[in-house]
């Protein structure tokens, strides 16, 4: 059996990555001999591994640290590296400004000295077998260390997914992702979570690589599909982080626009830092509309949400996102249990939002109107049309975004190489 290393950002502790991963985890603990590499976190384990599993786990230093001849050799054993030197030399872009030439160097050379830190620990794990393979769940510092293992271990097989913030030069304060050309040639598959993301990729680095692109969808776990009653008051659901990249304040004006003799339930599964803000301005805006109510949930578990839609009547799923590596997991899963969606052209969206049949889609950018024009769209369909979007979008979600599928579907894909 080939043995298989994941690297990880943090899985199986914490629950940052369980929803994402954990389907396909179950894929590869049956069909490789596996070992997995997480970088150190101070959260606890939250899914419980087999002992004959290895878990291993990686810390990153400062790079700061030591005296003045350290930092030199740290320095020096970074522009030695043709990558690095090549990285660099398309950051020193004369059109850059001088600060963000200067940011984008110490950028390039923090993450190889993170990258030399990860190849010793992947060295240190192996020293009674050698990997077949080696998967990092995300493209970042993991992805170049394992590359550079392939010089030492020239039968070994480098493959990285990517997501957002780890492909979009756009989610990044300078606007670099560091040395992704050496990470496109020297990787045996580059795997992305929807097509627009491949495409995106392709873009920036070169149809050469093309051959080795591969769209993998992650989707998500068969779910109980809801028995929706589309005679009850209009019920909208979103799930997702409350950060401001998701744009949950879109969905609070766009209610807060909806006529005032249409009632509507709105409900928000999820946490984080804006919950005290958006919970705030939903009273300030929504508190008058005398037919809308709301409630915010906080985090839940994806394992209840299938029975919360359900105790909720939930017959309709909104995502105001600006940005998206892939396709919502929430989004995969509202499919699931047959909710239509209402959501932007970002990321992989429009890849499940056909408009009309499994939803309305939304420009990247809309306005609060649009917004709720798309709501008002859903509101006046006949039962009829709403039944039929509810079906399409759960056959849409069988035939594409089947996590189980999906990771056989991967699996194989590892298998081959």
């Amino acid at each position: 059996m080939q043995r298989l290393i994941l690297i990880t950002n943090g899985f199986p502790f914490g629950n940052s990555e369980r929803s994402f991963l954990l389907r396909e985890f179950y894929s590869l603990i049956h069909n490789f001999d596996l070992v997995i590499l997480a970088r150190e976190t101070e959260e606890t384990l939250s899914y419980p591994i087999s002992e004959s599993i290895p878990v291993y786990q990686y810390k990153l230093s400062s790079h700061a640290s030591g005296n003045i001849f350290k930092r030199i050799w740290k320095i020096g054993s970074c522009i030695i590296h043709k990558p690095v030197l090549l990285d660099i030399c398309k950051a020193m872009d004369p059109r850059m400004k001088k600060g963000n030439r200067r940011a984008r160097i110490k950028q390039i050379m923090a993450y190889y000295l993170d990258a030399m830190q990860i190849e010793q620990r992947i060295i240190e794990i192996s020293e009674t077998r050698e990997p077949d393979i080696i998967y990092t769940y995300w493209c970042n510092q993991a992805t170049v260390a394992a590359l550079n293992l392939k010089r030492k271990w020239e039968k070994l097989k480098v493959v990285t997914r990517f997501h957002g913030a780890d492909l979009y030069e756009e989610r990044k304060k300078d606007h670099w992702q560091p040395l992704r050309d050496y990470i496109a040639k020297q990787s045996d598959k580059l795997v992305f979570a929807c097509e627009a993301g491949k495409t995106y990729f392709l873009s920036r680095w070169g149809r050469a690589h093309e051959s080795k692109a591969v769209v993998s969808f992650l989707g998500c776990a068969p779910q109980k599909r809801l028995d929706i009653n589309f005679t009850k008051a209009f019920c909208l659901v979103s799930c997702s982080n409350m950060i401001s990249l998701k744009r949950i304040d879109y969905i609070i004006e766009a209610l807060s626009k909806m006529p005032d003799d249409i009632p509507v339930v709105w409900h928000h599964f999820g946490d984080g830092d804006m919950r005290q803000s958006l919970e705030a301005y939903a009273k300030k805006l929504l508190d008058r509309k005398k037919l809308v109510s709301y409630h915010f949930w906080g985090y839940i578990m994806n394992e209840e949400l299938n029975k919360m839609y359900q105790q909720i009547g939930a017959q309709l799923f909104i995502t105001t996102s600006e940005t998206e590596g892939g396709v919502p997991v929430s989004l995969q899963e509202a499919f699931a249990m047959g909710l239509p969606a209402v959501g932007t052209a970002v990321g992989g969206i429009p890849e499940m939002i056909v408009p009309h049949k499994t939803g309305f889609l939304l420009p990247p950018n809309p306005s609060i109107e649009q917004v709720t024009d798309a709501l008002m769209q859903y509101y006046r369909s006949s039962v009829e049309d709403k039944q039929a979007m509810s079906t399409l979008a759960y056959k849409h979600w069988e035939e594409h975004y089947d996590a189980d599928k999906n990771a056989q579907h991967f699996v194989e894909m590892l298998r081959s190489l």
